[in-house]
């Protein structure tokens, strides 16, 4: 479907409805987060003064723009403040969305996405779909898999370095028809420098191993600030 980008902008310029510009704005917003489409950078300049003004705003409107500022590496202070505060504003209710993994180092350390491992499925909306698990040869654990969006569900698990899960997705909860599956592992240790917390745990694993007990202690340094700034991001005023 392509973007209608001259009548978009010939209906802004004779002032368009409140009500259908929300409407158009999150029509291509899921469209843009629920898959590749092209998009020109017209409607996201609107879509972010929206989001940034809090007017008639939707979470199909703010994940979009984030999703956008996410992959747009040069960013203001006041688009990187936004950004920000739309991780803080979804993390603190416990929705992850795939993409967030592509943001940027510090806000990948700021809100724990470097531990995160995610099975996803883009499927009908309000279904019940479950998630049958397999950690590391375990015993199988079936889970809910939530809805986190409209057609996008997700679960998101904590993995150190060696962690496989193994998943199988069902539909229906009398038939459990298997609809996906697939495997997800954690962060591989020897093709990325530790970031976050299990990071410098396993960091620390391997050092013991090796009797580098001076790398040891610096990790454990490196993870007791990391563990100090995630208490100070989520605690309770």
């Amino acid at each position: 479907e392509e973007y209608p980008e001259d009548i978009y902008r010939a209906f802004l310029e004779e002032g368009g409805d409140k009500m259908l510009n929300t409407a158009f704005l999150t029509y291509w917003s899921r469209l843009y987060i629920l898959s590749e489409s092209e998009i020109k950078l017209s409607f996201f300049s609107e879509l972010y003064s929206a989001v940034l003004l809090d007017v008639d705003v939707n979470d199909s409107m703010r994940l979009a723009i984030m999703k956008f500022m996410i992959n747009d590496r040069e960013k203001s202070e006041e688009e990187f403040s936004l950004l920000d505060s739309l991780f803080r504003y979804y993390t603190s209710r416990n929705l992850y969305l795939p993409f967030f993994r592509a943001a940027d180092e510090s806000l990948k350390i700021r809100y724990g996405l470097y531990d995160k491992s995610f099975i996803c499925l883009k499927y009908e909306g309000s279904k019940s779909l479950y998630v049958t698990v397999r950690k590391n040869g375990g015993p199988e654990v079936t889970l809910h898999l939530p809805e986190v969006y409209s057609g996008l569900y997700v679960r998101s698990f904590t993995l150190f370095t060696g962690d496989v899960i193994e998943y199988r997705i069902q539909a229906g909860k009398r038939d459990r028809r298997e609809i996906g599956k697939g495997s997800v592992s954690g962060p591989d240790y020897f093709e990325k420098t530790e970031e976050g917390r299990f990071d410098r745990i396993n960091h620390m694993e391997y050092s013991m191993i090796l009797n580098d007990f001076k790398d040891v202690k610096d990790t454990v340094r490196k993870y007791g600030e990391l563990d100090i700034i995630t208490k100070e991001l989520f605690k309770i005023s």
